[in-house]
């Protein structure tokens, strides 16, 4: 289905790729929880390098915010196309 999605353009490849790793094996999701709770666990830093460090870490901590932004953007579009029900027929077997 994830493929299905990227074909017809209703999510990009990047979208399909963070998928593809951080969803579809247990391996992949362990390593995504681990990662963010050492960010998200990470000492503060003191202000005294002029705030280096704290971007640092505010820098790391967007990349998964738009890590689990895509997760979940994705994971609305596989809903909405599974729960589509204005057509009973399969959707491996419609043409469009």
């Amino acid at each position: 289905m994830i493929d299905e999605l990227l074909s017809i353009q209703k999510i990009t490849r990047q979208d399909y790729l963070i998928f593809s790793i951080f969803e579809c094996t247990e391996h992949g999701r362990e390593l995504l929880n681990k990662m963010l709770q050492d960010t998200y666990m990470e000492e503060p830093h003191a202000m005294d390098s002029g705030g280096i460090e704290l971007a640092f870490i505010d820098g790391r901590r967007s990349w998964f915010r738009d890590v689990l932004r895509s997760l979940n953007f994705t994971k609305q579009k596989l809903k909405d196309e599974n729960n589509d029900g204005s057509n009973p027929e399969p959707k491996q077997w419609r043409s469009e």
